[in-house]
């Protein structure tokens, strides 16, 4: 962040240093991705991720092709171009990370299980 103005800065992909430099410096990177369902819904997931992982990513040869590389102030993101559904995130400020991940996985592990209040004499119904 420069003045307190975001900058959205493209990176060359095949500017694998720069990136690596990047990714290394990162205090932590996010991996989200949604896959469709038959029914029309989607399953959305997301982990903790490691630069090798990233740099794997992009050693495929589709995702090399059609990788779209940003720095958005203090976040790097990659995926692919047009929307993708698979995104890495890799953050430069403690905060923030910790900010974004507990949301994130909060809500992952909220949603694994919820309990249904019983009504009357029926059992509790878990999802």
């Amino acid at each position: 962040m420069i003045n307190n103005k975001i900058v959205n800065q493209k990176i060359r992909k095949n500017a694998t240093v720069k990136i690596t430099s990047l990714l290394n410096k990162a205090v932590g990177i996010i991996f989200s991705s949604k896959a469709a369902q038959v029914d029309g819904s989607y399953e959305n997931g997301c982990e903790v991720a490691t630069p090798e992982m990233v740099l794997d990513w992009l050693a495929d040869g589709y995702n090399y092709s059609n990788a779209d590389i940003r720095l958005y102030g203090d976040v790097l993101t990659v995926d692919l171009k047009y929307g993708s559904s698979e995104k890495f995130e890799a953050y430069f400020k403690q905060e923030e990370f910790d900010v974004i991940s507990n949301k994130l996985f909060n809500k992952a592990h909220e949603s694994e299980a919820v309990a249904l209040i019983p009504v009357g004499n029926a059992r509790p119904i878990l999802n």
